[in-house]
């Protein structure tokens, strides 16, 4: 083997050991997030799977300061999620509570107009946005809550 190509090798092989440690200690940091109850008031068995795939994924992109010894446990509720229709548009509303346990709680609304036959695309659309701000107040709470996380914030 030639001294170039075994230098590439070492220096391929030593990217791929840098990257693989990385990844590791980033992933030890980040805490996680434990999706404990999602619930629906009045009763629509079609959304808790969809906003609980919705929340894990925000969840997974939102900073909860450092990883803590327990998850992070968070309950959603959606109090309401009503749509009403005026001649040739119709408009859904979602409001949502969220809570972190022994932390505090954030409430997101949101309301969202469109054609009547894009009202199941509309409702998505809505969730999203009202799952993307309890998630990013609820990160924003336990952020505040980390005695470690106050220290480096104070100027």
């Amino acid at each position: 083997m030639s001294v170039s190509r075994r230098r590439w090798l070492t220096l391929a092989l030593s990217l791929a050991l840098v990257a693989s440690v990385t990844d590791d200690a980033h992933a030890k940091r980040k805490p996680r997030v434990v999706w404990s109850a999602v619930t629906v008031r009045p009763d629509r068995p079609d959304v808790p799977p969809i906003v609980k795939k919705i929340l894990e994924k925000e969840g997974r992109r939102a900073d909860w300061g450092r990883r803590r010894d327990n998850p992070v446990e968070a309950a959603v509720e959606i109090r309401e999620l009503s749509h009403v229709r005026d001649g040739d548009v119709v408009r859904v509303t979602c409001t949502a509570v969220g809570k972190i346990r022994g932390l505090g709680a954030a409430k997101s609304r949101f309301s969202y107009s469109g054609r009547p036959e894009e009202r199941g695309k509309l409702e998505r659309r809505v969730l999203e946005l009202v799952a993307r701000g309890i998630v990013t107040r609820l990160a924003d709470i336990a952020r505040e809550h980390d005695p470690a996380w106050r220290v480096a914030a104070a100027p």
